[in-house]
């Protein structure tokens, strides 16, 4: 059955249905999530990466996260015909420069900078980095830093379908970039916020708009947002 739309924005899943709301916060996910974050969660983002035959996802480092200083973690779990996933640079979160800054910088526009220009640019920055492209099966998970350099090809002949669910400390400050400003320097919308929704421990230092999780009945109902 379709998913009901989400609120906001297209990363909202988890606030409109209850089914996308409990994948996220399956003991096994959040295991491993308060294991890097701490006891104090929310999930911001839950959103379907759908990839047509030879569809490319570009390098990019998570808007939204771009200077959150470790305090975020992305999950992405492949659904279906997930033998393509994720390509990455390990350790790229330390480097000083989003993606997206170090393309502009070098006249590059978004989808532009091949694998090897993206190696190249990391070499700069450790000589030791180097792109992978670890083998996935469905149902299986990467679990990252959102400022990793990370981009995908569905290499496959068959569409690609996976699940990726963003959390951060409730103190992370989290916004929505403008969406027809998706190179560098990065611009967010003034207008509204992101809902949220406390999957461990409590919000009380959240500085985001905190609602409750959608009812069995996936009718989301909203809390007031902390300050």
């Amino acid at each position: 059955d379709p998913l009901p739309p989400p609120p906001a924005w297209d990363k909202g899943h988890a606030v409109s249905s209850r089914f996308i709301h409990d994948l996220a916060t399956d003991w096994r996910v959040l295991s491993i999530v308060t294991e890097l974050l701490g006891a104090d969660v929310i999930l911001w983002g839950a959103s379907l990466a759908i990839r047509e035959p030879g569809e490319a996802h570009p390098w990019h480092t998570d808007i939204e996260t771009s200077g959150a200083e470790g305090t975020a973690v992305s999950v992405w779990i492949g659904l279906e015909n997930a033998r393509t996933a994720l390509k990455l640079i390990p350790g790229s979160h330390w480097f000083a420069k989003s993606l997206q800054q170090r393309a502009g910088e070098a006249g590059f526009r978004r989808g532009e900078p091949t694998d090897e220009i993206v190696q190249q640019w990391a070499h700069a920055e450790d000589r030791h980095a180097t792109v992978i492209n670890p083998p996935m099966e469905d149902g299986e998970a990467i679990f990252f830093d959102g400022r990793l350099w990370h981009g995908s090809m569905n290499a496959d002949n068959e569409v690609r379908t996976a699940l990726v669910l963003q959390y951060a400390t409730p103190a992370t400050r989290i916004r929505m970039p403008d969406p027809s400003v998706l190179e560098w320097p990065f611009r967010f919308r003034d207008d509204e916020d992101p809902p949220c929704i406390v999957v461990s421990g409590n919000g009380n230092d959240s500085r985001n708009l905190i609602v409750a999780a959608p009812a069995m009945s996936s009718t989301p109902s909203a809390a007031s947002p902390h300050a």
